[in-house]
């Protein structure tokens, strides 16, 4: 899978590839600035909010899946799928009350989550056995975020096609 990189134009050296950090910065110093038709990606009064959900996305979605599929003892490996599990569930039913992560406007938070939900669909759910693999691909709501930010013109390029109705 490609990984976003910050890179300098001058010389093509990778400044960063950190996702966290390029995310930050660009919504930062791109979008809360006030461009005409940009979506405002990290509003002050939702940073805090969006470093939850990355927290939350990184430990119990990311790293939760890769124990998931990966971990030597079958009680790390079922408590890891539950954490999986359980962030999964909660993320679907916020998304049954609202279009995005964080309510009703594009935020980062959403970007992240794409982000995670995507690797978790490509990469990590091939580490799980048939019956996990079943139950992550269960929550109707991710699966209708996944395809309704694949008609946003900033995230319809990034997926190939084949997979939209794959990712949870």
């Amino acid at each position: 899978m490609d990984a976003p990189a910050l890179c300098d134009g001058w010389t093509g050296r990778v400044v960063s590839n950190h996702t966290p950090d390029i995310l930050r910065d660009l919504a930062g110093h791109l979008s809360d600035g006030g461009g005409a038709g940009r979506p405002r990606l990290r509003p002050a009064p939702r940073a805090a909010d969006i470093d939850t959900l990355r927290e939350l996305l990184d430990h119990d979605i990311t790293h939760a899946a890769r124990q998931a599929g990966t971990a030597h003892e079958p009680e790390c490996r079922d408590a890891a799928l539950e954490r999986l599990l359980t962030a999964l569930g909660r993320l679907d039913r916020r998304l049954a009350i609202a279009p995005y992560a964080l309510g009703d406007e594009l935020t980062a938070a959403d970007v992240d989550l794409w982000v995670a939900l995507v690797q978790l669909d490509t990469e990590h759910r091939l580490h799980l056995d048939a019956d996990a693999a079943q139950r992550v691909s269960r929550h109707g709501q991710l699966r209708a975020y996944v395809r309704r930010l694949h008609t946003h013109p900033a995230f319809h390029t990034t997926i190939p096609e084949a997979l939209q109705d794959d990712v949870s």
